[in-house]
């Protein structure tokens, strides 16, 4: 017994004089530390991958939130194309996001931050928008129908070919921003800002644009018929080919005659005590609207 004892003890000692086990033992060592550590970075990877894949579940269930997207966004996912129906994200900070053609029809967005965001082809449907900032967004062909953007930012926000029909964007502020041909049927755009707006093509049939300021607008072929523009401010606005028929004008401030030579109404126009329109299909009108 005392000769094994003394073997145990004396023979590990006298390996390790040897050069070629010790080098054996450091690689090995190094191996092991090797091994361990991505073992480590494996097992962090699949929980961050299985943090990606619970918060899109969960957006995609209608109980996204701001952490989720927090989330999403921290571990450098793609938006784009997310779905994510009646999301709850107010005062969301989304400034500058790549989010083309994210769903978030229903979402509520109070007071959201998209300024530079791209939401081209996004679904917005529905949204809850209200006091949110697009400052110069891409909101190209985006759904925006029935949305509420009371009292939002959009100025210099490009929406070509975008659908706002029924929406509601009182008190917003489009000043210098790109509407054309968008759709604003049935919008109601009461006291909002238009200024230097590009509204060319755009159908803004039985839209609300009491009070609204339309100083300098580019109105070139918009469709206004049925709209109701009481003590609308159109001062410098271009009506070119704008269709006017059954608009309401009566107390439109700014009009002149020379903005409504080229524009074309119908009998059902109302205009201010003084001032006429060319009525559509007549010959004038035609004239008119090609000079």
């Amino acid at each position: 017994m005392g000769a094994w004892l003394c073997w145990l003890l004396t023979r590990p000692q006298a390996l390790l004089q040897i050069p070629a086990f010790r080098f054996s033992l450091q690689v090995g060592g190094g191996v092991v530390f090797a091994l361990t550590v991505a073992a480590f970075w494996l097992d962090l990877v699949n929980r961050a991958e299985d943090r990606v894949v619970n918060a899109i579940a969960l957006f995609a269930s209608g109980a996204g939130n701001s952490t989720v997207l927090e989330t999403l966004m921290g571990a450098e996912v793609g938006l784009d194309g997310l779905y994510g129906p009646n999301a709850h994200l107010p005062f969301a900070r989304l400034q500058g996001a790549d989010l083309s053609g994210i769903k978030l029809s229903g979402a509520y967005l109070l007071s959201a931050n998209f300024n530079g965001a791209d939401l081209w082809g996004a679904d917005l449907s529905g949204a809850y928008l209200r006091r949110a900032t697009l400052l110069e967004a891409t909101l190209v062909e985006a759904d925006l129908t029935s949305a509420k953007l009371s009292e939002a930012d959009l100025s210099k926000a490009e929406l070509m070919g975008a659908a706002l029909s029924s929406a509601n964007l009182t008190l917003a502020d489009l000043s210098w921003g790109d509407l054309w041909l968008a759709d604003l049927t049935g919008a109601n755009l009461s006291g909002a800002n238009l200024w230097g707006t590009n509204l060319t093509g755009a159908d803004l049939s039985g839209a609300r644009l009491e009070l609204a300021n339309l100083k300098i607008a580019n109105l070139l072929g918009a469709n206004l018929s049925g709209a109701n523009l009481h003590q609308a401010d159109l001062s410098g606005a271009d009506l070119w080919q704008a269709n006017l028929s059954g608009a309401n004008l009566g107390t439109a401030r700014n009009l002149t005659q020379e903005q409504l030579h080229r524009a074309c109404g119908d009998g059902e126009t109302v205009l201010p005590v003084g001032l006429k329109c060319n009525i559509a299909n007549d010959l004038r009108c035609l004239r008119a609207s090609r000079s």
